[in-house]
């Protein structure tokens, strides 16, 4: 009896209405109540919590990883940094030298740019690999977002390439303008 009865009458009921909530609890419970007055109401909820509900658990998770994910960032923009300096500091006598033997300025800059910025390129080549493959393995717990969202990729491989070259260019003392 239970078998057809729920399949007669449904659990859960979506009323689409202009009234506003109170209005429409009240009419739908005097209309369920007319048909049969042993039918329970349950709760009742507008589309828009439902709704929210039922994805609340996702949005949490993207929360979370989008805090990890630029902590993570801001990590690796200072371990970058910190490892371009000191790439720089340790070349101080070798360009010192170089000066002296009358190598031009701009040919230095670019020795040391070449030198810094392509274990960057590959840094983040590597990086950008790995994340990608990574990436299809939580792609269940992404609300919103693709896994291959060329935005974030191509963005955080440009910020960490131009902490790259502001450490190189800040350590050789490059004036900014």
């Amino acid at each position: 009896m239970t078998k057809i009865f729920n399949s007669s009458v449904p659990l859960a009921w979506e009323v689409r209405s202009s009234l506003n909530q109170e209005s429409l609890i009240s009419a739908v419970a005097k209309a369920i109540r007319q048909v049969d007055g042993r039918l329970p109401l349950g709760k009742v909820l507008p589309m828009d919590k439902l709704l929210a509900d039922s994805i609340s658990r996702q949005n949490f998770n993207m929360l979370l990883l989008s805090i990890f994910a630029a902590s993570a960032l801001l990590l690796a923009a200072i371990g970058v940094y910190g490892i371009m300096s000191h790439s720089v500091q340790q070349q101080t006598k070798d360009i010192g030298i170089r000066m002296a033997l009358g190598a031009n300025k701009n040919t230095i800059l670019a020795m040391i740019l070449r030198q810094g910025l392509i274990p960057a390129f590959v840094g983040v080549a590597a990086g950008l690999a790995g994340a990608f493959g990574l990436t299809r393995l939580m792609e269940s717990l992404l609300y919103g977002v693709k896994s291959g969202d060329p935005v974030i990729f191509f963005g955080v491989s440009a910020i960490l390439l131009m902490v790259a070259l502001l450490a190189v260019l800040i350590r050789l003392g490059v004036p900014f303008p």
